[in-house]
This record gives C-alpha cells, sequence and structure tokens, in this order.
C-alpha cells in the first residue's frame, strides 16, 4: 500500500493497537478505551501519537512506501519533532500546575524513545525527570480520569524497576504528602509488591556504595 502523509488516521490506529499491548499494570492494561479518548481530547498529544503509530508501521511488513511518498519512519521522527516543539512551546507559557495532556504526552515521548533508541536512557530521562517534575505539581483535589490514574500507577512500578536495576534513589518521595493520596487507590497486593520493590532498592542502592 502507499502511505501519503495525510494518513493520520493509519498511524493513530498503529498508536492505539500498540498501546493495547502495554501491560504495565492491570489497571492500565483494563483503560486502554479511555486512553484512547484521553489522546482525542488533546491536541497537544496528537503528533507524539501519530510519532509513535508511524514507527510502528515502519517495522510492519504490510507497510510500503513509494517513489516520492515519505516512509513510516520518516514520518514518525518528523512527528515527534512536531510534538517536541509543540510541548516546549506549551510548557513555556502555563504556570506551574499538574496538567494531564503535559504528563501524558512526556510519558508517551519517552516510550517513543524507548522504541526508537538502542539504549534505554533517554526513556530514563523523559520518565524519572520530566514525569516526576509534573507529578510533584499533582495536588490532592485533582480531578484525574481513569486512564491518567492508571499510568500513574504505572510510572510508580516503571520507576521502582528503575531504581533496582541503576541502584539509584527513587525520584519521587511515596510519602510525600502531595503523592500518597494517589495510594489510596492501590489494591491490597500491589501495594505490599510495590513496598517490598522499594526496599529492595534501598537496599540494592546500599550494597553498590
Amino acid at each position: 500500500m502507499q502511505v501519503r502523509k495525510h494518513d493520520d488516521i493509519l498511524y493513530l490506529d498503529h498508536f492505539a493497537t500498540f498501546l493495547q499491548q502495554c501491560h504495565f499494570t492491570t489497571g492500565f492494561a483494563a483503560a486502554n478505551a479511555d486512553i484512547a479518548t484521553v489522546v482525542g481530547n488533546y491536541t497537544l498529544l496528537n503528533q507524539i501519537a501519530i510519532a509513535i503509530g508511524a514507527l510502528v508501521a515502519s517495522r510492519k511488513g504490510s507497510i510500503r512506501t513509494f517513489g516520492k511518498f515519505e516512509s513510516p519512519q520518516h514520518i514518525a521522527f518528523r512527528a515527534c519533532g512536531r510534538s517536541l516543539n509543540k510541548l516546549h512551546s506549551t510548557i513555556s507559557k502555563i504556570n506551574p500546575v499538574f496538567r494531564e495532556d503535559i504528563f501524558w504526552c512526556t510519558f508517551l515521548h519517552g516510550l517513543f524513545e524507548l522504541m526508537a533508541e538502542n539504549s534505554e536512557n533517554s526513556f530514563s530521562n523523559h520518565m524519572v525527570f520530566g514525569t516526576s517534575q509534573i507529578l510533584l505539581r499533582l495536588e490532592p483535589t485533582a480531578q484525574l480520569c481513569v486512564s491518567t490514574k492508571s499510568l500513574i500507577d504505572a510510572y510508580w512500578i516503571l520507576e521502582v524497576n528503575r531504581t533496582i536495576l541503576y541502584g539509584d534513589n527513587l525520584s519521587l518521595d511515596p510519602g510525600n504528602y502531595h503523592l500518597s493520596w494517589t495510594k489510596k487507590g492501590w489494591p491490597e497486593p500491589l501495594q505490599k509488591i510495590l513496598i517490598l520493590m522499594i526496599r529492595t532498592s534501598t537496599f540494592a542502592k546500599r550494597q553498590a556504595i
């Protein structure tokens, strides 16, 4: 099939299918339908969703390009660049408050870099520094959709895994009063597992010193 620049719907379909396969947590997997709604509601997420979808499409044998038409991989990186420019512009113009679209955009850029690069370092930088700085602005009174709550839960698991792998400190203190309320919705087994993982990461860091 020929891939043209206006085939955004095709790439968004690939993005939605790919995200359905990301089972960071049970809640994240269950919120897939809501995640598609989140992406549709925020224009800030459009280009990075296209970028991820195009990158996925570039790896499928059914996608081919001919002649003057751009390859899906080229489209992916161009869309990622446009998304970064829009993200930087948005951040520079707003007050330092938590916004769901910026939170998701930062996470998805980290996911794109994880897919596009051989090293996970860029993903770690986006996930750890960018996402943690956004979460620090999260207020206990914030009304969050189900998919964003599931992403916050997934963030804690990814972050704890990172600290174990790198022997590093947690980027956020789970006991912080601004963040502790997010744990209230965790199922008891998840709470126990994360507490055990946090203790493991602390032990691993001590052993590395």
